[in-house]
Formats: structure tokens, C-alpha cells, sequence
């Protein structure tokens, strides 16, 4: 256990611990350096009343489980495979890790910000801000909300999204496929996949764009304004916009109700099977 009751930031040098590391602060924690590494089973921070780690320098931890709480923002670089559960901020949520990682119940005022070098696996994220989730694989977010937009990047792996809100834009980018069950969007939505793409409810306030390198299928898909759609094959039905919609298909195509509540259809089929 470690606890710094005093105002003055608490630097630290390195710490390694078999079991549980505990560390409160009455003020920010630090790393004394940043080559230096809190390595524990079990990393707890506890009652932090200012930043753990910093913009400038993340607070390296080696740990196969983590939970944090802190009053400003929080500034993470993880070394290894890690579950990270009731991570709290009052401000930023700041995480880097060099392998896979799994977030459990993470709230931040502010943004959120998580990059893994790996796959990441993400239930129960709330932002008062942004947030941006990126992973070089496999990524999957469950339960994710933002006040502000929200970003899904995975640049070699496939996405799975369940519930995902937000309040501005969003964002949704797939080097693999992209399996969505309910996006909302106040403003624009962006998907894109460098194969397939699935979704089974997508409700975007402003415009809607979907493009799949192979099959796009969606049953219920909304925009405020346009909507533009391109994919090699489509499955499209209840698919409705407040404005202009362009649909553009190089293959096999299934079209059932298409709505264009103030606009045009257009589209544009290059090889008709249906």
C-alpha cells in the first residue's frame, strides 16, 4: 500500500508487487521518470484526488487487472495483456496498451481515448466527452455512449458493436467486417468496411454513409438527411432518409422498402441478379 496524504504530488520511482499494488493520493501520482513501471497482479488507485500519470507522460503499469479513480484525468501505458474494470475520471481517460485489453464499467466527464496495439474488448464505456477506440485487430464495444462523437477504428481485425449512442457524430471504420446491432447517432454516421457489413438498427440525426468492400446488409436504417450507400452486393429493407438517397451495388442486390421522405432515389445496379 502506498499513500501520499499530503498536497504535493507523489512521484513514483518503480514498484513491483506478487500480489496487489494499492496506492491513494490526496494530489496527482506520477512517474518519476518515464521509463519507470508499476508492475503488480493487481493494480488499485484509490481515491485520487488529482491526474494519475499525464498528457506528457503516461504512467507505465504491467498488470494483469487494474481499477482506477481519480478527480482529474487519468494518463495510462499498459505493458501486457490486462482487464480494466471501474475506471473512473472526472476528467480524460487517456489508455495506450501494448497488448490486448479488456474495459469493464469506464466513465469519464471528459473524453475517453483507448489504443491497443492489439485487440481491445470494450462493455459499459461512458463519456461525457468524445471517444475513440482503436485497436490493431479485433475490436468489439458493447454498451458505449458519448455525449460528444464517437470513433470505432480497427485497422487489420473485424468490429462487433452493440449498443452504441452518440451524441454527435460517429464513426466506424473496419479493416475486417463490421457486425452492428444498434447505432444512434444525433449527428452524421460514417461505416466503413473493407469486407461486410451487417447492422441490424443504425439511426443517424444527420447524414448516413455506408461502404463495404463486400456484402451490406441492414433491415432497419435511418438518416435525418441523405443517405449514400455502396457496397459490392445488398440486402436492403426499412431503409428510409430525410433527403436525397444514393445506392450504388455491383452485384447481387435485394431491395425491399426503400423512403426518401423529402428527396430522390437513385439507384444504380452494375450487374442485377434480383
Amino acid at each position: 500500500n502506498i499513500n501520499n496524504l499530503g498536497m504535493q504530488e507523489l512521484s513514483v520511482k518503480s514498484a513491483a508487487a506478487g500480489g496487489t499494488l494499492r496506492l491513494k493520493s490526496a494530489s496527482s501520482i506520477t512517474g518519476a521518470a518515464a521509463d519507470r513501471l508499476l508492475s503488480a497482479a493487481k493494480i488499485e488507485f484509490n481515491g485520487i484526488a488529482g491526474n494519475i500519470g499525464s498528457a506528457d507522460q503516461y504512467l507505465k503499469v504491467a498488470t494483469d487487472a487494474l481499477t482506477a479513480a481519480a478527480d482529474g484525468s487519468i494518463y495510462l501505458d499498459n505493458a501486457h495483456s490486462s482487464v480494466f474494470s471501474d475506471v473512473n475520471a472526472g476528467e480524460d481517460i487517456r489508455i495506450i496498451s501494448a497488448a490486448d485489453i479488456a474495459l469493464t464499467d469506464v466513465a469519464a466527464g471528459g473524453d475517453i481515448e483507448v489504443e491497443s496495439a492489439d485487440s481491445l474488448d470494450a462493455d459499459n464505456l461512458t463519456s461525457g466527452g468524445n471517444l475513440q477506440l482503436t485497436a490493431e485487430k479485433a475490436l468489439d464495444a458493447d454498451n458505449v455512449s458519448a455525449e460528444g462523437e464517437v470513433n470505432l477504428l480497427s485497422r487489420l481485425g473485424d468490429i462487433a458493436a452493440g449498443l452504441i449512442n452518440a451524441g454527435g457524430n460517429m464513426d466506424i471504420t473496419s479493416g475486417g467486417s463490421l457486425d452492428a446491432n444498434s447505432l444512434t447517432s444525433g449527428g452524421n454516421l460514417q461505416l466503413t468496411a473493407e469486407k461486410d457489413i451487417k447492422l441490424t438498427t443504425a439511426d443517424a440525426g444527420g447524414s448516413l454513409t455506408a461502404d463495404a468492400a463486400g456484402n451490406l446488409t441492414a433491415k432497419d436504417m435511418s438518416a435525418g438527411t441523405t443517405m449514400n450507400i455502396a457496397s459490392d452486393s445488398v440486402e436492403l429493407d426499412e431503409v428510409t432518409s430525410g433527403g436525397d438517397m444514393k445506392v450504388v451495388v455491383n452485384n447481387d442486390n435485394i431491395f425491399g422498402a426503400l423512403t426518401s421522405k423529402e428527396g430522390n432515389i437513385d439507384l444504380t445496379v452494375n450487374k442485377s441478379d434480383a
